[in-house]
């Protein structure tokens, strides 16, 4: 029997994939480039011709800078 995982639990997923094997330097980096996508998103957002798209690519982010707060702090979780 298949169970469903939340999104959000999905993204997190793979984002923890693709950060554990970055230095923390390199995290750090990508969560910069990461925050500066982010906002080029918000920015545009009210003008966009679909929001449903940004919203699931800012999701995407946030999982992101989830999993680089993780690998740079492992107190957080």
């Amino acid at each position: 029997m298949f169970t469903r995982q939340p999104a959000e639990e999905v993204l997190l997923g793979k984002a923890r994939k693709r950060v554990a094997g970055l230095s923390k330097t390199a995290a750090l980096e990508w969560g910069v480039a990461v925050s500066g996508y982010m906002m080029r998103i918000l920015e545009q957002h009210p003008a966009a011709e679909h929001p449903e798209d940004d919203l699931g690519e800012l999701d995407t982010a946030i999982a992101a800078l989830r999993a680089i707060r993780e690998r740079l702090d492992p107190t957080v979780s």
